[in-house]
């Protein structure tokens, strides 16, 4: 199963080296002490405007079908936290990874539609998320005498991957629905997401800014909630009563069961902090202009 996902996991994979080598090169290069002629290069007013440690915790919101896909019903808030690695490209653009702790959940119990209260299906997942993004900043990052401008909305846009668990509880236990494959499908651990948003930041002083942001996951796979297409035939505990939980009436084999035409995606929004890192931490302080001898040259 595994090797279904061997090529999105190279891609990632690829993406994280290409980003980790950007993040070396600039550091070696557009933060030394010296240009390329061996002369003084002053940092911006002194600021830190570079590489910074992000971390953040927030709310999310999933979208399936074990939602009404609005906001007026059918909600489920849970909790998400993340750290990341943040490092300014230019004066606009900056490219963060980050690594996302994220609960969603469903329950039909919460819809305003009989259909759906009367399939009585629910599920929760807790994931890891691993994404690559870019940030697009609409005001010139460093437009101002400390290194960053004050308040900067901006854009994001980017790919990742998550770990795909979701759950569902029966007679006070919890089970993991994806190896039970309930539909008859074996999807995947892990799933492909595109992470797409944008926010505010606003800076508290030179080290940090605070930044809220929010994002939509596109992803595709339908089975973040376990929930896509037709009732299948079981006949062992628990697929058998994890299947079909009809409050009234039970299913008949073949009867639809979801919506296989609309992919799953979920809701982030987090309330991040950044830690700018001195300008100077990769540097060595050394210099590799030799010294002049006896008197200097006029």
């Amino acid at each position: 199963m595994l090797s279904k996902y061997a090529p999105l996991k190279k891609i990632i994979y690829q993406i994280g080296l290409i980003y980790l080598l950007l993040l070396v090169v600039y550091n070696s290069y557009g933060q030394s002490f010296y240009n390329q002629g061996g002369s003084y290069k002053p940092k911006i007013g002194g600021a830190r405007i570079s590489t910074a440690i992000t971390a953040g915790f927030g709310a999310n919101y999933y979208v399936g079908d074990l939602t009404d896909n609005s906001f007026s019903s059918g909600i489920k808030i849970s909790p998400n936290f993340s750290a990341g690695l943040q490092q300014r490209i230019s004066d606009r653009i900056h490219l963060r990874a980050e690594l996302l702790w994220y609960q969603i959940a469903g329950a039909d119990s919460l819809s305003n539609e009989f259909g759906k209260v009367e399939r009585n299906l629910s599920f929760r997942a807790r994931n890891l998320e691993l994404s690559f993004v870019g940030i697009f900043h609409f005001i010139n990052k460093s437009s101002n005498a400390g290194g960053r401008a004050g308040f900067v909305p901006f854009a994001v846009f980017g790919i990742g991957v998550t770990t795909n668990d979701p759950k569902a509880e029966l007679n006070g236990d919890l089970y993991s629905l994806r190896p039970l494959a309930l539909e008859g499908e074996q999807y995947g651990k892990y799933a492909f997401v595109m992470p797409m948003g944008g926010g505010v930041r606003a800076k508290i002083n030179e080290a940090f800014d605070v930044s809220l942001e929010g994002s939509y996951r596109v992803t595709f796979t339908d089975y973040l909630d376990d929930v896509s297409k037709v009732y299948v035939q079981h006949n062992e505990f628990p697929s058998v009563a994890l299947s079909d939980r009809s409050v009234t009436q039970p299913k008949l084999i073949g009867d639809q069961r979801g919506d296989p035409n609309n992919m799953d995606g979920y809701f982030i929004m987090s309330l991040k902090v950044q830690y700018y890192l001195p300008n100077d931490l990769f540097s060595s302080g050394i210099s590799l202009k030799p010294r002049s001898k006896g008197k200097a040259q006029r």
